[in-house]
């Protein structure tokens, strides 16, 4: 089967981030996958990027400091990996080596006035 690139471009399942994944540092982004429990990398951890490490054009790693949670204000580091799509949504394997962020457009301060 073959499938056109641009219809893959246009998918979006839950939990996979956007294809075109613009990011600069300032961003504040959200953490979609469990990556390690102990030091706060959880599924919708609240980042701020806070330098982007390429390797020639391509970027390799985040380093973000965690806005929120009981880890706050800590240096962490995001690198790419594998992430698949929903096997029973699509009949054919996919697989995008990304980031597992997305931008977090709102973000609520636990602060009050």
């Amino acid at each position: 089967m073959v499938v056109p690139e641009e219809f893959l471009h246009r998918q979006q399942p839950a939990g996979m981030p956007p294809h075109n994944l613009r990011l600069k540092p300032g961003a504040i982004i959200m953490l979609l996958r469990n990556l390690k429990r102990d030091i706060g990398l959880v599924n919708g951890t609240r980042m701020i990027i806070e330098t982007i490490r390429c390797r020639g054009t391509a970027p390799r790693l985040l380093i973000c400091r965690i806005l929120t949670g009981s880890f706050q204000g800590r240096r962490v580091l995001i690198p790419r990996i594998l992430l698949r799509a929903p096997e029973k949504k699509y009949p054919f394997a996919w697989v995008r080596r990304q980031f597992p962020v997305k931008l977090a457009y709102a973000m609520y301060g636990s602060q009050t006035v």
